[in-house]
């Protein structure tokens, strides 16, 4: 098992990502991770390269309407670690 402790989508959905005035637009992070635990389910064809190349628009300034660019980022780290290990 790698280290990322994302075995399944429900591990990936249990992440809770801090909210943020200034960070990574919600709806698209959230679309973005119904998507990418579907995938770690089988139901996806994600590949680690994919989640490397994704970018997300930010928010400024409206509480709460953004999650934190390093929380996110460090998720997308660990995602794509897990797909690597599963040679996708």
């Amino acid at each position: 098992m790698p280290p990322t402790g994302l075995n399944s989508g429900e591990d990936l959905r249990a992440r809770k990502l801090p909210k943020a005035g200034t960070g990574y637009d919600r709806a698209e992070v959230d679309a973005f991770i119904a998507r990418a635990a579907a995938n770690l389910d089988g139901r996806g064809s994600m590949t680690s390269t994919e989640i490397r190349n994704t970018r997300f628009s930010t928010t400024s300034g409206l509480l709460g309407k953004g999650y934190q660019v390093q929380a996110v980022d460090t998720l997308l780290d660990d995602l794509e670690q897990e797909l690597r290990f599963r040679g996708r």
